[in-house]
């Protein structure tokens, strides 16, 4: 009995010595726990966050709207216009962004939103070898950076918070849009793609068209990815020669897209045209049209002057007229100008002069040959010839043309001297002696 009482009281010594041990391992574990659970950066972030007013948020986000370096933040902002209605400290939370031994950085958010990114450093030395940390920088922002991408169609502009975004920030201008087109001549155009990265605040992104008509968005991929289509209000009308071959955008179009072009004046003088020329028309393009017009033998037209306020694809055309037909123009005008300003009170021989330029027969004419009365009652007229200049020149085969005459000329009537810039547009045949005359003006 004696040896058992021995072994009962030396096992119950031995389980108080263990019960101790194992007492003391879990205090130091516990004061381990509780120092490693201090010194983590997230804890300490949660801590600092939490011991900060709510005014400090408010102040320090507001700050970083006015400072904000991006072109598209707005300045006078509120933090309420970012969705941020900073009332409560209790709504601040921390999420760890980057963790390590020597340097961590921690978002902070209210109610989803970041509004602060923390950077901390190793502070004071901890038990155990571990670090505490301090507050190293704080950047605030209002909510986090989104990164923007706007594809549009070419030749348009992008606007972010009504801001003007430059063509720096284009990324892309090879874009495949997935539209489709009605005609073989049309095509789907490539579009170009914006970058704009880390814009914290709410962004109204507007597109527009060369012509400054807004431009529905039609497709987003993603809040932050939207696609403004080509919008098929591309169009063209010119004036060919109606023998020509005419391509839009490389595809040979046929005369279901043309028209005679027809106007006052050669109305009546269709037998003096030997090369009729053709309005070619069409609205609803996507594409801006890219017209090429060559002769029967694939030599190139180009377009170098206009035809009733169109552009003109005829053959031989030009910006000015030809020496001789020039000249023919010239002597016309002066002409028509001494006539119809009785210059020299001699409107007889003024008539006479002019007359020797017309077509015999015409409307014309006889309309000027009655203006020779009218226009005897103005007495007095004195005019110089700055200059007179044939331009627009459109030749209609071997027998006609039209151009425009721009004359500049002083004149002094009364006593009073003026400055005329003005111009008239002719259309001129070859009568039945090869002698060119004027059968109708504008």
């Amino acid at each position: 009995m004696k040896k058992k009482s021995v072994f009962l009281k030396a096992i119950s010594i031995y389980s108080l010595i263990l019960i101790v041990v194992i007492l003391i391992g879990l205090g130091v574990l516990w004061k381990y726990l509780g120092v490693f659970e201090v010194t983590r950066p997230i804890n300490f972030a949660n801590a600092f966050a939490g011991s900060q007013e709510i005014s400090y948020w408010q102040e320090g986000v507001q700050q970083a709207i006015k400072n904000s370096t991006s072109p598209f933040e707005k300045r006078d902002a509120k933090p309420e216009d970012y969705g941020l209605n900073l009332t409560e400290v209790s709504k601040i939370s921390c999420k760890p962004d980057k963790i390590g031994d020597e340097e961590s950085v921690c978002k902070i958010y209210y109610d989803n939103h970041q509004i602060a990114s923390l950077t901390l450093k190793p502070g004071d030395a901890y038990s155990f070898g571990f670090k505490g940390w301090k507050v190293d920088s704080i950047i605030f922002m209002p909510g986090e950076g989104k990164n923007i991408r706007a594809t549009l169609p070419p030749d348009s502009k992008l606007y972010v918070n009504g801001v003007e975004v430059p063509e720096s920030y284009i990324t892309d201008k090879d874009i495949d849009f997935e539209v489709s087109v009605t005609t073989p001549f049309d095509k789907a155009p490539k579009g170009t793609l914006y970058k704009i990265n880390d814009l914290h605040g709410p962004a109204e992104i507007v597109a527009k068209d060369s012509a400054g008509t807004e431009l529905k968005p039609v497709e987003t991929a993603g809040a932050e990815s939207v696609v403004f289509s080509p919008v098929a209000n591309k169009a063209f009308k010119f004036v060919a020669n109606e023998n020509a071959k005419v391509y839009i955008n490389e595809h040979e179009i046929t005369g279901q897209h043309a028209e005679k072009a027809k106007t006052p004046l050669t109305d009546g003088f269709e037998s003096y045209i030997k090369d009729s020329a053709l309005i070619y028309a069409y609205e609803g393009l996507i594409s801006d049209p890219v017209i090429k017009v060559t002769t029967q033998g694939g030599e190139e037209i180009g377009s170098k002057t206009e035809y009733m306020g169109m552009p003109c694809y005829v053959e031989g055309s030009d910006a000015k007229a030809p020496e001789d037909k020039a000249q023919f123009a010239d002597s016309f005008a002066r002409a028509y100008v001494l006539f119809s300003g009785n210059v020299g009170d001699v409107s007889v021989n003024n008539w006479n002069r002019l007359n020797k330029f017309l077509l015999p027969g015409t409307v014309l004419q006889d309309k000027l040959d009655k203006t020779t009365e009218n226009v005897a009652w103005v007495r007095g007229v004195k005019v110089v010839f700055n200059s007179v200049e044939a331009v627009e020149y459109i030749p209609m085969g071997e027998n006609s043309f039209s151009c425009k005459v721009h004359y500049q000329i002083t004149q002094t009537r009364s006593g009073k001297t003026t400055d005329l810039d003005e111009s008239i547009t002719i259309f001129v045949v070859k009568n039945d002696k090869g002698e060119w005359k004027v059968a109708n003006m504008a």
